[in-house]
């Protein structure tokens, strides 16, 4: 019997490594998953069957992409008959998963650093930045080695167990992948190319948070707030009674951008997503057909449309492009958009650390730019407004920019200049307010001056709006405007609108068929029904917390049957009714300052809204047997 050399190189076990591999993929994803499974998110409106399912479907890129270093480097090993370099092939291949191991190890530390502390990543600077990276750094040493070793000599990763497990694990996912492909959503839109001539008119619309028309000059109050718009007002076509479809600014602005209601889309309030056909039905998707650039310039997480899995929408959101933001179409195909945008939303996890860490961009404090705080990591007005420039400047025509502007958000007004207001004024007065909604005049005005400077006016439709009233209340009129070019439609819409009228209306303009998902209408076809009901929804009351920097709706408000949806409203002429889905309160009144209100003869009965109400519930889908009973 010969004896065995001491000295001799020992052989790896690369099926152990394999599964290792492949193991600590799907461990990577799960733990993820979990965290977000547990919790309130956009998993929280799915049931449990579609989010285990979502899971298997998610493991499967993380585990081939730990495998096939693992494959590659073994079938080298084999290949290769060098010492250091086989020893040298099992460390690299080691490193993938320890790479894994050492991401996820410090995303849990930078969660228990902000839950317990109060500080994490996202605030670090300094020497605390050195003590995350030290962070991971020994944690990727760590599991690199142990992973390594492993693979080494005998362990419990080479018996049969661990290695049946992997490959259970790994054949389930790729089934699961394979057998959902046929019935992957359709992302067309339904619109087709009309036979135009001439170029396609680029489009700007821009917004300031909670704006109430009542509170400006342009809808005669009695303040010079909006001197401008004013001006601009002689050549636009002017909707004297405008209402929002949604008291939030992420639900309103998927209603404008869509026409489409938020009881159809199910954006309502964070943390809901667009699913289905309803990510990929929308006015940028259909710009982007006929070559339209695009930007949209909000905040992140709470009118951020990647943030709300609008696909396929603009080129560029926040900071981030179409294709560093989303995954790609092929992926989308193979793996579906919800396992799409839970993949997005784990890479940006880590991504946005790893800039802020090396200094590349730091990551936004997302409350503060809400607030208007002074953070060095808040992004203010001024700031959106040079970023839109500079996208006009470099994109090229036709070109397409949603913008929207905060400082007339509700819960504090900080005018950079004061005119009605002084020094040491309630941040939360009427005289605050007004200070910053002359100021956002300002801000169109500064637009409109940039674009006649660069010969764009003319050629330009300029829309603005407002997201909700103050104090996100949607029974109060919001300021509506669109400028086409060369003043073309001028005039006044008397009868009540909504901003789900506004993608139609373009699509009008644009010579373009409305798709049959809209459910607005366009303006450019004379005064709508003056007793058209007019939707708009408010979250679960009492629901939403504050937690690390972002609000959100905690999981017992997130049930069927109405989820995140707490309240509706009715708006009909110049009267408003409102149902508290949970608690069944009805409320209602009269308009204020409506311009064109209807004689009391003419108004429906509160018996007739609430019918509305439940009827178009009905209509769209919820189980409204709750509210059967008046």
């Amino acid at each position: 019997m010969s004896k065995k050399d001491p000295n001799a190189e020992p052989r790896s076990d690369w099926i152990a490594l394999a599964a290792i591999s492949v193991l600590v993929g799907f461990g990577y994803v799960f733990l993820e998953w979990l965290f977000v499974a547990t919790k309130p998110s956009f998993m929280s409106s799915l049931p449990w069957g579609q989010r285990l399912h979502l899971l298997l479907e998610a493991g499967l890129p993380f585990m081939v992409f730990a495998l096939v270093p693992c494959l590659i480097a073994g079938a080298l090993a084999h290949a290769v008959r060098v010492r250091w370099v086989r020893r040298g092939l099992v460390i690299l291949a080691a490193m993938v998963p320890g790479l894994m191991i050492a991401v996820l190890a410090t995303l849990m530390f930078d969660n228990f650093t902000l839950t317990v502390f109060d500080f994490g990543i996202r605030g670090a600077s300094g020497h605390r930045k050195w003590f995350y990276d030290f962070v991971f750094l020994a944690v990727f040493a760590v599991a690199s080695g142990s992973i390594w070793k492993a693979a080494r000599r005998p362990s419990r990763w080479s018996k049969p167990p661990a290695k049946i497990a992997a490959a259970l694990v790994f054949l389930a996912s790729a089934g699961v992948v394979t057998l959902s492909i046929p019935g992957r959503e359709e992302s067309a839109t339904g619109v087709t190319a009309p036979d135009r001539r001439g170029a396609w008119p680029n489009i700007v619309i821009l917004g300031s948070d909670g704006l109430a028309a009542m509170n400006t000059s342009l809808y005669g109050y009695e303040r010079e707030t909006t001197p401008f718009l004013k001006e601009l007002a002689q050549e636009a076509l002017v909707c004297d009674n405008a209402f929002s479809n949604a008291s939030h600014t992420g639900a309103s602005l998927v209603s404008m951008l869509s026409g489409k209601l938020p009881t159809e889309t199910r954006v309502i309030y964070p943390p809901d997503i667009l699913h289905g056909k309803n990510a990929y039905q929308h006015l940028p998707a259909i710009l982007r057909q006929f070559g339209y650039h695009s930007i949209q310039i909000s905040m992140r997480f709470y009118a951020d449309v990647f943030d709300l899995n609008m696909r396929h929408s603009f080129d560029e959101v926040n900071s981030r492009s179409l294709e560093a933001g989303t995954l790609p179409p092929v992926f989308v195909s193979l793996f579906g958009q919800d396992v799409c945008f839970f993949l997005e939303t784990m890479a940006d996890r880590v991504g946005s650390r790893v800039l802020h860490l090396t200094g590349i961009r730091p990551m936004v404090d997302v409350f503060a730019e809400v607030a208007q705080a002074k953070s060095p990591v808040a992004h203010h007005d001024s700031e959106r407004l040079s970023e839109l420039f500079d996208f006009i400047d470099s994109a090229g025509e036709p070109f397409f920019a949603q913008v929207h502007l905060m400082k007339t958000h509700p819960g504090g007004f900080h005018p950079s200049r004061r005119h009605f207001s002084h020094e040491g004024s309630d941040p939360k007065s009427v005289d605050a307010y007004d200070d910053c909604i002359l100021e956002f005049d300002g801000r169109v005005r500064q637009l409109v001056d940039f674009l006649r400077s660069r010969g764009l006016f003319e050629h330009t439709i300029l829309v603005i709006y407002s997201d909700h009233g103050p104090r996100f209340v949607t029974n109060l009129r919001v300021p509506l405007l669109f400028r086409f070019p060369r003043g073309e439609h001028s005039g006044h819409i008397h009868s009540n609108v909504q901003l789900t009228d506004v993608a139609p209306t373009l699509l009008d303009e644009l010579g373009l068929e409305k798709p049959g998902w809209m459910s607005g209408q366009s303006l450019l076809r004379g005064e709508p029904d003056r007793f058209r009901p007019i939707f708009s929804v408010l979250r679960v009351l009492g629901s939403a917390v504050k937690k690390q920097g972002l609000w959100r709706l905690e999981g017992a408000s997130l049930s069927p049957p109405f989820f995140s949806l707490g309240r509706v409203t009715v708006v009909v002429c110049n009267e408003w009714y409102s149902l508290n889905l949970a608690r069944r309160l009805e409320r209602g009144g009269l308009i204020e300052h409506h311009s064109s209100p209807c004689s009391p003869d003419e108004l429906p009965s509160p018996q007739e809204e609430r019918s509305m109400i439940v009827d178009h519930l009905r209509s769209v889908g919820y189980d409204v047997s709750s509210l059967s009973e008046p």
